[in-house]
């Protein structure tokens, strides 16, 4: 055994790497921690709304009152006269039951193709030999 397996371990790089994770990690929940006790929140305010009371007994007069006074409001209406209704005019018209006759067709240039009658010839019937 040499005097520097005493001191130094196996591996080497280990513990440098546990130590930076660990600094990574402290720094990181420094900065999270700062920035929640930086934040300075306002306090809620609570939005409470007026109570509201509704009754179901009947209410006595809660129509207005109705005056009965005979007080002069302005002047006094007259009755109008009817107006005479006037007669509508009807306009004559001759009649129409006079029927002219359609203007006879001219003869069109082009005509449609007629069909032609096919003539069915009866079809030959084969002889029997004779027996």
């Amino acid at each position: 055994m040499t005097a520097y397996a005493l001191h130094l371990p196996e591996r080497h790089g280990f513990s440098r790497w546990t130590l930076a994770g660990l600094a990574i990690v402290a720094a990181h929940a420094g900065l999270i921690a700062s920035a929640v006790f930086w934040y300075a929140r306002t306090p809620v305010q609570p939005n409470i709304l007026p109570a509201i009371a509704v009754t179901l007994v009947p209410q006595e007069a809660s129509s207005p009152t109705i005056q009965d006074q005979d007080i002069a409001v302005g002047p006094t209406m007259q009755q109008a006269e009817a107006t005479p209704k006037e007669e509508r005019k009807v306009e004559e018209k001759p009649p129409d039951d006079v029927k002219q006759p359609p203007p006879p067709q001219q003869q069109a240039d082009v005509t449609l193709p007629q069909q032609e009658q096919k003539i069915e010839k009866p079809e030959p019937q084969p002889e029997k030999p004779a027996p």
